[in-house]
């Protein structure tokens, strides 16, 4: 997206693609939309300077209302977040 390229986050916040929760649970129950949309979890896009402890690509676990609309007047799973409040990096399989 020409989000990613156009946007870079300042004084130690991450932009972050906010994951989306999926349609239905492992039982077959069929989630509404609203529960669909509020994530915990995202894919790094970038980081400011000084932030050293993930990188763009990393899969990161924030606070629950840590996230700040990249751009407000636009539909967008871009969010901002400040690095103090990531609370977990999740590492994959090796």
């Amino acid at each position: 997206m020409f989000l990613e390229n156009q946007v870079r986050p300042l004084e130690y916040r991450v932009l972050v693609r906010k994951a989306l929760r999926p349609e239905k649970t492992a039982g077959g129950i069929v989630l509404p939309e609203q529960t669909r949309t509020i994530s915990q979890t995202g894919i790094v896009v970038s980081v400011s300077e000084g932030v050293t402890s993930v990188g763009p690509g990393d899969t990161i676990v924030f606070s629950m209302w840590a996230a700040s609309p990249c751009l407000p007047t636009q539909e967008s799973d871009l969010v901002f977040i400040r690095a103090k409040d990531i609370l977990a990096k999740i590492e994959e399989d090796r």
